[in-house]
Order: structure tokens, then sequence, then C-alpha cells
């Protein structure tokens, strides 16, 4: 895999409890899902299973665009980076596989804000409330493979049906 550290925020991030309880009191100690990631993380590299890359970084897009990442771990929201920097020469040399066990995980989603001071926080919220509609993030799904991060999105038919050619289909 491209990372044992994505490895580890992929398990982590399976679990509702992670580092902080409801209370905000930290558990990341005695978190099963901490505990879980860190030693499935210390195996892929002590296996010398992981590129050792950071997503995100130059080496690691240079990795996709040449071809030596066998798997990376990762949201569906990742699809669109990794499509983007393997490029066209590998349409189709990708493919998409369900983590492991009866949880997903959630790595982010997205965050608007309108500042009150500003001068036009009437427009720019109903800005944020349309840029944040089901509708709009299953068009933006639609055109550039972003996945929603509106729930209520992944019941339209442009998010539900989908299919992403350059992942086999997947």
């Amino acid at each position: 895999t491209d990372s044992a550290s994505a490895m580890f925020n992929a398990v982590v991030s399976s679990n509702a409890e992670q580092y902080y309880d409801k209370s905000g009191k930290p558990v990341y100690k005695d978190s099963p899902s901490v505990k879980q990631g860190w030693k499935l993380a210390a195996e892929v590299a002590d296996k010398k299973l992981s590129g050792g890359l950071a997503q995100f970084q130059d080496p690691w897009e240079a990795a996709l665009r040449k071809g030596t990442v066998a798997t990376v771990v990762c949201p569906a929201w990742m699809a669109n980076q990794i499509q983007v920097n393997s490029g066209d020469a590998f349409k189709g040399k990708w493919d998409i596989a369900k983590a492991p066990g009866d949880t997903a995980a959630n790595w982010g989603g997205s965050f608007l804000a309108v500042p009150k001071s500003g001068k036009h926080v009437k427009e720019a919220t109903a800005l944020v409330k349309w840029l944040t509609a089901p509708e709009q993030q299953a068009k933006t799904f639609k055109a550039a493979g972003i996945f929603p991060s509106n729930k209520k999105a992944y019941e339209l038919a442009d998010v539900k049906s989908a299919t992403l050619p350059y992942f086999n289909n997947a």
C-alpha cells in the first residue's frame, strides 16, 4: 500500500469513538480502534508492505503517475485524486474494494462558514445552502467524482447508480 499511516487512519476512522469520548475526555490510550490501527500499520511497515509515502505530497503523486503504487487505503472522495494523479495510462487498471468489516470509515467532510461580521451574510448563507444541497453535490460528483458529504445526496440517481469508468466501472 502507499502508506502505513493511511492504514492507521482508516482503522481509527471506522470507529465513532477515536481519540476522545463524547464528553471530550482523552481515550486514545485505551481505544480499541487506535490499538488495532497501530498494530496493523506497524505490521504493514515491518513487513515492508508500505511505500512509506505521505499522501498528497509530490513523491506520492509521482508514484501514482509511475504506477508504482499497488493499493491506496482511502475514503471515497480520494478516487478523484487517484484518477487525476495516475492519469489516462492507468484507466481501467484501478478498482475499488469495500473495506473489511461491517462498518465504513469517515475521513472528513465539508465545512463552510459565514462570518457574522460579513457584509453579505444573508447572500453568503444562501450560497452555502445551495452549494451543500444534495442536488449540487450529486452534480459535482457526476462531473468531477468528488464524493458528496451530504448523506441525502446518496439517494439521488447520479450518486446511487454511479459507476466510475476509470476504476473498472466500480
